[in-house]
């Protein structure tokens, strides 16, 4: 057995219509409910946004229980309440409702400061976007509140832990070691003509292409961009992948010609100046037909260069062969 690195905190680079945006990406372990004590607390609510719109009511991660409005107010009235980042243990920080625009998604809409939550460094107005699976660490996406609740309930049933990943948006990863990427979407069909490997940091990492791998992926891929997600084959969710494993059954569950959905990334090099990022575009296309093969010029833009490419011929694990 040979212990995988850690990976480093990923911020991810978002380029529209000339705007940048930093969302810096962060997981955290918290206790299961069961685990916790009257003076042991995670602290921390949640509530669903769809649109700029919040939820009426909140999920109280400690109890697993939907809070209604009228009793967040009896129970704010009581505790000091702010949305800065100072303040007094016991306090809570609350969502500033006027930073959050038109996002969707599972907002923190408070933390009790001192709490378990606030000591593994979430914040309100982090979202939340996935949890563990019931068994084992594979992290699943997450829409809804009761989505986070059922996985929760279920979880606890073997595990007195569950993972968390959460994102916060226009935010530097600070001290700790970080790595600022891009991700982009390409419909691909099969054969695609991509070495692929897993890395001891837990990513999936292109290493080469075959020789007759098609021009569209030579062009657009390169060696070192990392795949992590797939979309699924019913419905329109992308599904996180984490080793070679994973993206071959994803993308062999599909037929000959048909097109997948792939999300890659790419890491920004260290001293690259932001002002010179373009947007690496996703490819336009429909899944029930064969994609459009145009791409921006941004997506072509060299920025990002790996000290050592694999050789192709090296790696037995080939999409080429999906």
């Amino acid at each position: 057995y040979q212990e995988k690195k850690a990976k480093k905190k990923r911020v991810v680079l978002d380029v529209k219509d000339g705007t940048q945006t930093l969302t810096f990406e962060y997981g955290v372990e918290m206790p299961i409910v069961e685990a916790l004590t009257k003076d042991n607390k995670l602290g921390v609510s949640l509530r669903e946004i769809k649109g700029g719109t919040l939820s009426e009511s909140c999920l109280e991660l400690d109890s697993l229980r939907y809070v209604s409005p009228e009793e967040e107010v009896v129970r704010n009235q009581k505790l000091e309440c702010s949305t800065g980042k100072e303040g007094s243990d016991g306090s809570i920080q609350v969502l500033d409702e006027k930073a959050i625009d038109a996002a969707s998604g599972i907002v923190v809409s408070s933390v009790v400061r001192g709490g378990l939550a606030w000591n593994l460094g979430i914040r309100a107005g982090d979202f939340l976007v996935a949890t563990s699976a019931t068994i084992g660490n594979k992290m699943w996406p997450k829409s809804t509140l009761e989505g986070v609740r059922s996985a929760i309930s279920s979880r606890r049933v073997l595990s007195k832990t569950v993972q968390v990943k959460l994102q916060r948006a226009n935010e530097l990863a600070g001290e700790c070691e970080s790595e600022l990427v891009q991700e982009f979407q390409l419909f691909l069909t099969r054969p695609m003509g991509i070495h692929i490997e897993d890395t001891e940091d837990g990513y999936v990492r292109i290493t080469g292409f075959t020789d007759n791998a098609p021009e569209n992926v030579t062009k657009q891929l390169k060696v070192g961009d990392r795949i992590i997600a797939v979309d699924s084959s019913l419905g329109n969710k992308m599904w996180s992948v984490s080793n070679v494993e994973g993206v071959v059954s994803a993308v062999t569950s599909r037929l000959p010609g048909q097109p997948v959905q792939i999300r890659f990334e790419r890491v920004v090099e260290e001293g690259t100046d932001l002002k010179d990022i373009a947007s690496l575009a996703s490819v336009k296309g429909e899944k029930k037909g064969i994609p459009q093969q145009s791409f921006t010029n941004g997506l072509l833009s060299s920025y990002s260069r790996f000290e050592k490419e694999v050789d192709s011929g090296a790696t037995e694990n080939l999409l080429s062969r999906c």
